[in-house]
């Protein structure tokens, strides 16, 4: 027998032995991850709590704000380097007791569409004070029952409000079904899920997220700038 059969055979008789031996490499490994991720957030809190309570004069406190202020850009990827044309239009409208629904489009970033709801007092004369209507995880986006009864309130109050869909909401959902009319990939929050992922691959998050927001009363102080004192985003009031 040469040494090459007395290698097979040797393989061949070792199988049954290897069948028999278990394929857990280790015990105990569920929740690896989590445990490793557990652990650094748990060093990063000490961090904080130990930096908080290092603060003690007001200068402490402004420099701590920096801090926070860049490192939530950073995370966000920063804002976008200009600002660009709104371009906002009405494409319709229609009158209720005591306010005015007018339907809007602009544009967040070029050719990147917003569309909004807004809700405009007739109960007295402009300009009025001003409210951003943000949705939160509604597939209805603006249209949701309840956040509508919050801005129909708030317009007979004497409010302006901007109500828009965020992206892959209400009227701006991204992955559509032509042929259902509903989304390819399940509620609101899978398309967040879906289009979060190519964002932070991109470093696009806050373009397409927040600027909607940023701008919404730029948008609104461009179709009625009687209002604009109102308006305006830096005196926006968002609700959620």
């Amino acid at each position: 027998m040469t040494i090459f059969q007395i290698a097979a055979l040797a393989a061949v008789l070792a199988v049954p032995a290897a069948r028999s031996d278990s394929l857990q490499v280790n015990s105990g490994l569920g929740g690896m991850v989590d445990q490793y991720l557990t652990r650094i957030a748990e060093h990063q809190w000490s961090d904080r709590t130990a930096a908080i309570e290092a603060l003690r004069t007001p200068a402490d406190v402004a420099k701590r704000q920096r801090y926070i202020h860049a490192k939530i850009l950073e995370a966000l990827g920063g804002f976008p380097e200009k600002r660009t044309a709104l371009n906002a239009h009405t494409t319709g409208g229609f009158d209720r007791n005591g306010y005015r629904v007018e339907k809007l489009i602009y544009e967040s970033l070029p050719h990147y569409y917003v569309t909004a709801n807004l809700y405009v007092p007739t109960v007295a004369k402009g300009p009025f004070p001003a409210v951003l209507g943000t949705a939160g995880h509604s597939d209805d986006g603006k249209a949701y029952s309840v956040y509508q009864r919050g801005f129909i309130g708030l317009a007979k109050r004497g409010f302006i409000v901007l109500a828009y869909d965020p992206p892959d909401q209400g009227e701006r959902k991204e992955y559509l079904d032509p042929v259902t009319g509903k989304s390819l990939v399940g509620s609101s929050t899978a398309e967040h899920t879906m289009s979060g992922l190519q964002c932070l691959l991109t470093g696009g998050n806050v373009d397409l997220d927040l600027c909607p927001f940023l701008r919404g009363g730029k948008a609104c102080e461009e179709e009625h700038q009687q209002q604009k004192h109102g308006a305006g985003g830096e005196h926006t009031i968002a609700t959620r």
